[in-house]
């Protein structure tokens, strides 16, 4: 447990109940002189994130962005902390599944805009004068180069895997090998803008048609399509094209950005990629981690079948 006598006692917390735990991070709510808060703790092997949502909190209030007003932070005893306003939602996870069709629709056109909002809230000054999206001290914005991320997360994640006989059975050795050349071909967005990167249904909050996006511990800059990629294979799955039609209309109408298609399958390739990557990297997954694999794993086949397919048409046509 994270959360220590020394912060308790400094900030006068009462009526104290936990959120989320999980590893090196814990969320609790707390009465603070009768206003309620939330507590986000941070371990020290995750300094990082915490400096992370830190940074990024601090440069989105200014912005009056849909997010968490930050009140406090700092350090008690090795364990960094970020006391934020109370927002009385709750997870959209867990009542989209449950709308009617129509509504489902109409919900995601508004998260398609609350997304582009987001992404465009900080301009290019705002971007080279943060701290949230740099990984070492020599970062700089103009030298920056999101075709390197890229190779590097794909680089990453090729190297943690441990791919099964049922795995290769499947050709995900291959689609790996593909996903690799299209990232080694890859153009320089025309525009780099912030990056929630785990922008999924779990972490935004909802209350009477209100949003409220939260976790930005992995918050970063690059292509603002990439942002689109993870919900639409995590939430709603990659088959469900009226879903994903909504959701992009959502993001060219608030952005005025046309989507690449093409770019988005391959985006949504990599999350597939990062995904088995991280079950792979577990120690001993458990069930719901195997699940989680064998989703990516399909996803990835369907993905790479339907692009190959897109193309050979394309040549007929041609």
């Amino acid at each position: 447990m994270l959360l220590n006598e020394s912060l308790i006692d400094s900030r006068r917390l009462s009526d104290i109940r936990s959120v989320s735990i999980r590893h090196g991070v814990e969320v609790y709510q707390a009465n603070d002189s009768g206003h309620k808060v939330a507590i986000k703790l941070f371990s020290k092997d995750k300094k990082d994130n915490y400096q992370h949502e830190n940074n990024i909190l601090q440069q989105l209030s200014k912005k009056n962005s849909k997010v968490p007003k930050l009140l406090e932070f700092g350090e008690k005893k090795g364990t960094s902390f970020l006391i934020t306003e109370w927002w009385e939602g709750e997870p959209l996870s867990h009542t989209f599944h449950n709308l009617g069709y129509q509504n489902k629709l109409e919900t995601l056109v508004s998260l398609g805009g609350l997304l582009g909002e987001l992404q465009f809230d900080l301009n290019y000054n705002d971007l080279a004068t943060s701290d949230f999206w740099k990984r070492s001290a020599d970062d700089r914005i103009d030298t920056y180069t999101w075709v390197n991320y890229v190779e590097k997360i794909v680089a990453k994640c090729t190297k943690r895997l441990r791919l099964t006989e049922e795995d290769l059975l499947d050709g995900i050795d291959v689609i790996v090998d593909q996903i690799i050349t299209e990232a080694s071909q890859m153009n320089e967005p025309n525009q780099i803008t912030l990056l929630h990167t785990d922008y999924t249904l779990r972490n935004i909050l909802t209350r009477d048609c209100e949003f409220l996006i939260i976790d930005f511990e992995s918050v970063m800059i690059g292509d603002p399509m990439y942002d689109l990629a993870k919900m639409t294979w995590v939430d709603f799955g990659v088959e469900e094209r009226p879903f994903i039609d909504a959701f992009v209309e959502g993001w060219e109408r608030q952005t005025k950005v046309k989507v690449d298609l093409a770019l988005l399958t391959f985006y949504q390739l990599v999350y597939c990629l990062a995904s088995i990557s991280w079950v792979d990297k577990l120690p001993n997954p458990n069930d719901d981690n195997l699940l989680f694999r064998n989703k990516a794993r399909s996803t990835m086949k369907y993905l790479f079948n339907k692009s190959r397919c897109n193309k050979m048409t394309c040549s007929h046509e041609s």
